[in-house]
């Protein structure tokens, strides 16, 4: 959780509101499919539903103020992985 104290008061933002735009984010981008899961089953990659995405996304809050996002995609076929990570 992120928390800024100003004059007015705390402001305080859950990972959740970053883990959800992440997401939100990573699903309009030219060329991603959807968010992916490893199962830990037989060790497959798939695809997420809408409404479950925030599995494929890690957020982590850093001790310098920063935030480090580790997002897990799915491309569609024929895409050029170079152009979507630009």
């Amino acid at each position: 959780m992120i928390r800024l104290s100003t004059d007015r008061g705390l402001i305080a933002v859950d990972s959740d509101v970053y883990t959800s735009i992440a997401g939100h984010a990573a699903n309009n981008c030219f060329g991603v499919k959807g968010m992916c899961v490893r199962s830990m089953t037989d060790g497959l990659m798939h695809l997420l539903r809408p409404e479950s995405m925030t599995k494929g996304v890690k957020v982590v809050f850093c001790e310098d103020g920063s935030i480090e996002i580790d997002l897990h995609i799915m491309v569609d076929r024929d895409i050029n992985i170079s152009a979507i990570g630009e």
